[in-house]
């Protein structure tokens, strides 16, 4: 039986919400302005949620960002705005922006980050911490992350492997205009921990494919996990 799984919030964050956040007091920025969702679910895992000044449009874990200034999407963060938060680090997603020349040419630091695979989450994850000044819990951070993973992929082992489409972008209330997850996202990553195959894993898809009814039809999957309302991912 297929089955359809609604995500209600990004996916990182369930990593995160099930960590004990442990506060910072290392010195280090006081004002930190985050561009995208897990940039600021990594910084209140980290404990820095207290220096947390400014999120994205995006940004809705923990509860209390939904009341933090917005400023913009992780692809299109908006300098002007940014820079009347004060911030002393403001951290970013490389993409089709000018945000860190804009910021750097006002006297603000900012910090890229890779966004991408597994791999790529927890060289972010140790990136943050090193720039905010806790480098030592993002270094925790991820070893308690790789523990949780590595008791999945033991629970999972020798059961057969599920096909599993992840849908991250639609049309608002309607199935169409669909955006899947392909190969090179660390959301595909973790279908293979969880002992699932993607079904747009195979190469030559792009990262985040648009696709059809009809095909996710031809397609079958066993589980789709529904995550459309990620947000920019659709731009």
């Amino acid at each position: 039986m297929r089955k359809t799984i609604r995500v209600a919030a990004f996916c990182f964050a369930i990593w995160c919400a099930a960590l004990q956040v442990i506060p910072v007091r290392a010195a280090g920025p006081a004002r930190i302005v985050s561009t995208s969702p897990s940039i600021t679910e990594t910084l209140f895992a980290l404990g820095l949620g207290d220096r947390v000044v400014g999120v994205s449009t995006y940004c809705r874990y923990p509860e209390i960002v939904k009341t933090l200034p917005k400023v913009g999407s992780f692809l299109h963060p908006n300098a002007e705005v940014i820079t009347r938060l004060r911030p002393d680090l403001v951290i970013v997603h490389a993409g089709p922006h000018d945000v860190v020349r804009q910021l750097g040419a006002v006297g603000i630091q900012s910090v890229v980050v890779e966004s991408g695979t597994l791999a790529n989450v927890f060289s972010s994850i140790r990136e943050i911490g090193v720039a905010a000044g806790a480098g030592d819990r993002a270094e925790q951070l991820v070893a308690e992350l790789q523990r949780r993973l590595d008791r999945v992929r033991g629970a999972v082992a020798g059961r057969s492997r599920r096909k599993v489409l992840i849908i991250v972008g639609r049309r608002s209330g309607t199935l169409t205009d669909l955006i899947g997850v392909g190969r090179g996202s660390y959301l595909s990553d973790l279908v293979d921990v969880a002992g699932g195959v993607n079904v747009l894993g195979g190469p030559g898809l792009p990262e985040y494919p648009r696709l059809s009814m009809e095909s996710v039809i031809r397609m079958a999957p066993d589980v789709i996990v529904d995550a459309g309302d990620m947000g920019d991912t659709v731009e």
